[in-house]
């Protein structure tokens, strides 16, 4: 089985293996680098315009937390969370059915699935954006610096990350984008203001 990965220098080295005659690196998704390319991993978070190759029953697995991916209806892509800070652990959280193929082609990356509902957030990156928006409240209020806010965390909590570290690390506009999608159905998700002007600006 031979799979191709779509991924930018930083999502390569995070992924932390080498390429090989397997696992074929590609620079952009246009094309499949052959026909004896049995699937595909996008490392590089899913656009809304991005063209989307023919992969006909062979297993596409595309960086997307819920919040487009959704939108595709086609039983070979499967949305996983690869937000960074993610795409290192030996679990990957992903919707949809995973076929033999598709196992597989995990199996080549030396990762596992954990599979979940295909719902906007999926689970971590909904609990983690929601630690990130409180966090970003607290500031707003006052109660403490960014630095103060992320020890705090980490001590209490032994998060590995403090919310701000994390939202670096993850991108503040991927939380922006999720809380906003969130918010459609819950209130509990709207953004903290604080966290809305940094996204923005």
């Amino acid at each position: 089985m031979r799979i191709a990965i779509w991924a930018d220098d930083e999502s390569w080295i995070l992924l932390g293996l080498s390429e090989n005659e397997n696992r074929i690196r590609v620079k952009n998704n246009l094309v499949f680098p052959d026909n004896n390319i049995n699937g595909f991993i996008q490392l590089v978070p899913f656009m809304e315009d991005q063209y989307i190759p023919d992969a006909g029953n062979k297993p596409y697995f595309i960086n997307d937390v819920g919040l487009l991916s959704a939108k595709l209806n086609h039983p070979s892509i499967i949305p996983f969370n690869g937000w960074k800070g993610f795409i290192e652990k030996e679990y990957w959280e992903m919707a949809g059915k995973l076929s033999d193929g598709a196992m597989e082609v995990l199996s080549l990356i030396h990762r596992k699935a954990l599979v979940v509902p295909q719902t906007p957030g999926m689970v971590s990156p909904k609990v983690i954006s929601m630690i990130i928006n409180e966090a970003w409240f607290a500031l707003d209020e006052k109660v403490s610096s960014k630095e103060e806010i992320d020890t705090a965390m980490k001590l209490g909590t032994n998060y590995p990350l403090g919310p701000f570290e994390w939202a670096d690390q993850i991108g503040i506009k991927n939380i922006y984008y999720l809380l906003k999608e969130l918010e459609k159905t819950d209130p509990l998700y709207t953004p903290a203001p604080l966290l809305i002007k940094a996204a923005l600006s």
